[in-house]
């Protein structure tokens, strides 16, 4: 989190998490407006059917209005951590350039293009849909909870075993980036240097080499 707060507008932030607690309010308003629709038919009553209705209508366009916000307002936040993690990151290269650092335009190149996007996605997506996942569940957990406690009991206990899976697995996935990583980068220094050499490749005439290389 301090990572994120480190790269991007708090404003932006802001209105991402009040866009996600608007959202959030689906998993109270869709079965509560089903209620109050099916009890209205049962029992005849057109106000409470008016009722219902108009409620279901107003709050999903408030929702409507939640999730352009918080789309908004997310593509603004991926937008501040890219423009200023890769201008860190630029600024660095800058500072320190040296002869040596021509070696390590590739690494940095790299980072910009292809890792910069992993964290984008593996971190921050992940880290505003967990908290999407937790309001949801909160929401869902207190209209169960009043509907009927037992079954809200149950509901808590099984949303706990997504939480228990990622311990298992966490080790692996982090092994497995780092790989990811580091093949990457290898790639992308071939890659490089294939390109720079491009004009002695041609003249000796070996490009089916390179390519099945």
């Amino acid at each position: 989190m301090k990572i994120i707060l480190k790269f991007i507008s708090k404003k932006h932030l802001i209105f991402t998490l009040i866009g996600l607690i608007i959202i959030g309010l689906e998993g109270f308003l869709l079965p509560l407006t089903i209620r109050i629709v099916v009890d209205s038919l049962t029992n005849g009553s057109f106000n409470g059917l008016s009722f219902g209705v108009m409620m279901g209508i107003t709050g999903f366009i408030i929702i409507g209005i939640g999730s352009y916000i918080y789309q908004v307002s997310m593509a603004k936040l991926i937008k501040d951590f890219n423009i200023n993690v890769k201008s860190l990151t630029y600024k660095n290269y800058i500072d320190h350039y040296s002869d040596s650092s021509e070696s390590k335009s590739s690494k940095v190149l790299s980072f910009i293009q292809n890792d910069l996007k992993l964290l984008e996605d593996n971190y921050i997506v992940a880290y505003i849909k967990m908290i999407q996942t937790i309001l949801l569940a909160l929401v869902s957990t207190v209209y169960v909870a009043l509907t009927n406690t037992f079954l809200a009991f149950i509901f808590v206990v099984f949303a706990f075993v997504p939480l228990l899976l990622p311990k298992f697995t966490s080790k692996r996935i982090s092994k497995s980036a780092d790989s990811w990583t580091g093949n990457n980068e290898l790639f992308t220094n071939k890659l490089v240097d294939t390109i720079k050499g491009a004009p002695t490749i041609k003249n000796y005439q070996r490009e089916k080499i390179f390519l099945i290389g």
